[in-house]
């Protein structure tokens, strides 16, 4: 688990965006193959992991901001950012930013009661 949340904290602290599992990997140095492993071990899909680590970042550091999540998100397709605010149960744009904890708690991307999302509370909050 802890290898897990420092690849998700990995993404939320970078400073561009993660769009694709291989630059992710490139990020932290390891192949596809080990971060889909990582992710599988404890029973989440990496790409939907992925895509909860992008959303974290952008909400976690556009915090007192306009929200606009297109320009936090590489992402071309216009459907793919509704697709993706849906997903993290967060709209697209705003006067102001989401807060962490309201993103934390609407999102759909991983199981609200589980370890993981656990780890990952703890990891924000310190």
């Amino acid at each position: 688990m802890d290898t897990w949340v420092d690849l998700v904290m990995t993404v939320v602290r970078s400073d561009t965006d993660i769009p694709t599992l291989r630059t992710w990997a490139g990020l932290t140095g390891k192949s596809v193959g080990s971060l889909r492993l990582h992710c599988y071990a404890i029973h989440l899909p990496p790409r939907r992991t992925l895509v909860f680590a992008r959303l974290l970042r952008a909400v976690s550091q556009s915090s007192g901001q306009r929200w606009d999540l297109g320009e936090w998100l590489r992402a071309a397709d216009p459907r793919t950012l509704t697709d993706i605010a849906r997903l993290g149960g967060i709209p697209e744009s705003a006067p102001c930013t989401p807060s962490v904890s309201l993103y934390l708690a609407r999102q759909c991307l991983l199981p609200a009661d589980s370890r993981a999302m656990h780890a990952i509370r703890i990891a924000i909050d310190t």
